[in-house]
């Protein structure tokens, strides 16, 4: 099971459709098998319990994330804002030091500072986006987009197009498949039974920006003459009520619309089934045109009522002529028209919802997580491959030949050398390069193997010891017969050149299965925890301090032979890892000399390369 922790900057629950996305969002990457973690800051203010208020499952886990709250004294601030954005970011960049976790899911642009290798959700650009977007998209793992647009937008700006994923938002279908009349809905929800009600549910203002609320109501200043038709604005802040109270008070349509505000979510199915005709009059702008991907509209498309939006290029890619009415933006006029068409004409009517029902079934959470699970596993895969391909590159280099090529033991592995590869023992060294370690193995008096993955370093190896075995070969497939082996010997962290930690495992596996019953592995690894003591260590740890992290996780190294891309992991997590593989016992010992037989605890804050003994 993958574990995955979602970075959201919300106070949840929120009357904003985000807190309602990311909560979905989290619910559905459970539901496709994810251990999902939701980070958010902790507020002064005390918040309701999100679940509860959206009437989401409660499979996974909420975690809130200190941050310095500024808000109660500074309600407005863009300083209190940045404030608390960035410091609840920060600290959960620290809090990650000591997380396990696959995956890294956000929707806040900022986080691509804080966190690299993060999947990011994109749901707008600004016009003057430039070199902080460029910075914070090509830092991410992946991109997902709502829409076409804002991938275009994102490959102009010059994002790889195979790192974008357009997916749009979604909607929960069982809640809208109600088993309930549109009568008794209106029981429920106090409407009256005797009118057509045309229906609005979501706010009345996005960030300042109108939603078509005034063309609504133009186009009921139209109907003036159709007593027996209503329009029921469902959700909106007091300001915004406020403001369009006093417009319909001014066209004398005051006993002609309903202001019910803001509502729980579980409510959303009820007023849509009551309602006649459902609208989504956005006007035309850059935001509407390109960015959005309105929850509400995959909301209405589920209700089973017809549906009248208007003819932008990003609802053209939901909508269409025969699963919605399309109208010009701005229009008060067209808005009517489409309202009469739909009431006079029945068979119009049922012939959009049959319509838009079937197109829904594409939209749901559980759809939209998948496509993006199945994105990011491609781009891993791809990632994978890149990598290992570069690090075997690196390591087959001239440079990389002649560094391999010298004779030398570090004081760790000559102790096990010597106590665990005794004269007559058969051994497979693994990762052998040009034969460093095997030619020692080899003069202890051992029967020794030695495989290596780069042609040129075992042909070198080949070349200098002639007496000894050597064969191109992969670690993660001997070709052995199992239990063909006292000792297995993967010297100077070569293990923790493999692209992944899957392909780590399938190593150890496979290293374990030709391993006699008794035999031991031995290998060494690089510890993500040593306190950096030498010009060259603390170079590298300044590199990476942006990838820091405690538990297992790759850094990029550069070399003089090339860039390799390496694991990282601290001594505990390691030995589990052994245990959890079926070894019985695992001993840790230095590789220095001054830390050959050191404890465990010394160890894991001064040791660089660490040598794991486990026996099968």
């Amino acid at each position: 099971m993958k574990k995955l922790i979602y970075i959201s900057n919300s106070r949840l629950p929120t009357n904003l459709a985000h807190g309602f996305q990311v909560m979905q969002m989290c619910s559905a990457f459970a539901e496709n098998g994810c251990e999902v973690e939701l980070w958010v800051p902790r507020r002064i203010e005390k918040e309701q319990d999100p679940f509860d208020h959206y009437g989401i499952k409660k499979n996974f886990l909420i975690k809130k994330i200190f941050c310095l709250d500024l808000f109660p004294w500074f309600m407005g601030s863009r300083i209190a804002f940045f404030i608390q954005l960035y410091s609840f970011l920060l600290i959960s960049r620290l809090r990650l030091l000591f997380s396990n976790y696959d995956l890294l899911y956000s929707r806040e642009p900022a986080a691509g500072i804080f966190f690299s290798g993060v999947v990011l959700e994109v749901h707008s650009l600004s016009r003057g986006a430039g070199n902080f977007y460029l910075l914070v998209m090509r830092r991410a793992k992946a991109l997902v987009v709502l829409t076409s647009f804002i991938k275009e937008r994102l490959v102009k700006l010059g994002i790889a197009p195979d790192k974008i994923l357009v997916a749009p938002d979604a909607v929960d279908l069982e809640k809208f498949n109600i088993n309930l009349t549109k009568d008794e809905c209106r029981k429920k929800l106090n409407l009256p039974l005797d009118k057509k009600i045309i229906g609005y549910a979501g706010m009345l203002k996005t960030l300042g920006m109108e939603k078509g609320i005034d063309t609504a109501i133009g186009a009921l200043a139209d109907l003036r003459n159709h007593r027996d038709i209503l329009m029921v604005l469902v959700g909106g802040h007091e300001d915004d009520i406020k403001f369009y109270k006093n417009e319909a008070k001014t066209r004398n349509l005051e006993d002609r619309i309903i202001f019910v505000g803001m509502v729980k979510h579980d409510l959303i199915p009820l007023y849509l089934r009551a309602f006649d005709v459902l609208i989504a009059p956005f006007p035309e702008n850059e935001h509407y045109n390109f960015y959005m991907s309105p929850l509400k509209v995959f909301e209405y498309m589920a209700s089973g009522r017809p549906i009248i939006t208007t003819n932008l290029p990003s609802l053209k890619e939901i909508f269409n002529n025969h699963n919605s009415v399309l109208i010009s933006p701005n229009s008060p006029s067209d808005l009517a028209a489409a309202i009469i068409k739909i009431f006079e004409n029945r068979d119009f009517s049922e012939g959009l919802v049959a319509q838009a029902l079937i197109d829904v079934k594409k939209y749901t959470w559980q759809k939209r997580v998948e496509s993006i699970l199945a994105f990011i596993e491609r781009i891993s895969k791809n990632q994978i491959t890149e990598i290992g391909l570069e690090n075997t590159r690196s390591f087959s280099s001239e440079l990389s030949v002649k560094e391999y090529s010298k004779k030398y033991l570090r004081p760790g592995e000559e102790y096990v050398i010597k106590k665990y590869m005794p004269a007559g023992s058969r051994v497979l060294d693994v990762g052998c390069g040009a034969g460093r370690t095997t030619y020692y193995i080899f003069k202890n008096g051992c029967g020794v193997i030695g495989v290596d993955i780069s042609l040129p370093l075992i042909e070198q190896a080949q070349k200098d010891y002639p007496s000894i075995d050597f064969r191109a070969m992969d670690a993660r497939k001997l070709d052995f017969k199992d239990n063909s082996f006292d000792a297995v010997f993967f010297s100077f962290n070569g293990i923790d050149n493999l692209p992944s930690l899957e392909e780590r495992e399938n190593a150890i596996k496979e290293m374990k299965r030709v391993l006699r019953p008794g035999g031991v592995l031995i290998y060494s690894s690089h510890n993500g925890l040593c306190i950096p003591r030498t010009k060259t260590s603390r170079r590298i740890f300044l590199n990476n301090i942006g990838r820091l992290k405690i538990g297992p996780h790759w850094r990029i190294e550069r070399y003089d032979f090339g860039k390799v891309t390496q694991y990282y992991n601290n001594l505990w997590g390691e030995k589990k890892s052994l245990l959890r593989s079926g070894f019985k016992d695992v001993k840790i010992i230095g590789n220095g000399r001054k830390l050959l037989i050191a404890p465990e605890f010394a160890l894991a804050f001064l040791d660089k390369f660490p040598i794991y003994i486990a026996q099968k």
